[in-house]
């Protein structure tokens, strides 16, 4: 009796202190603009997103001259921020008439993206213009990015 009490402490011991293997689903490529607004612009789609499907993403920045349509056409990002609408693509949030996230194929065809779009549609009817300013400010004022995102998310009962 012993023995089985030993070998199965013993089993226990290995199977804790074997390395952990997580399982990392698929992520979304998302392009801003350079800098803090771009990344402020990243962790308002980003944050959300992750609330609300689970799914993680990744922020790609924009070379000098590049936009959110060439990397689109190019498959380089699944969703792109742009100052106005890009004809080809589908902006699946926009806030104002200055700032539109469009969609490449993959977030809306890939099955598992289907949640992204509802959400970010959600977001749309949620974010207004005087948020966006909001937040600007708020880094403007020292705030990280993602901290100011979290926390309007936060106050307003949205995650």
């Amino acid at each position: 009796m012993q023995t089985l009490f030993k070998l199965s402490i013993l089993l226990l011991l290995l199977l804790v202190s074997a390395p952990a293997v997580a399982c990392f689903g698929p992520k979304l490529y998302v392009g801003t603009p350079g800098g803090m607004n771009g990344e402020l612009l990243f962790h308002l789609a980003a944050i959300y997103v992750q609330e609300k499907t689970g799914v993680e993403s990744v922020r790609i920045e924009y070379a000098e001259g590049e936009t959110a349509g060439d990397l689109l056409q190019r498959e380089k990002i699944d969703l792109g921020f742009s100052p106005s609408a890009i004809p080809d693509w589908s902006s699946i949030l926009t806030v104002g008439d200055t700032l539109h996230l469009l969609s490449g194929t993959r977030p809306i065809e890939n099955l598992q993206f289907t949640t992204v779009p509802k959400a970010l549609k959600k977001l749309q009817r949620l974010l207004t213009r005087e948020d966006l300013a909001l937040l600007q400010q708020q880094v403007e004022n020292g705030m990280l990015p993602a901290k100011a995102v979290r926390n309007l998310y936060m106050q307003r009962g949205w995650i």
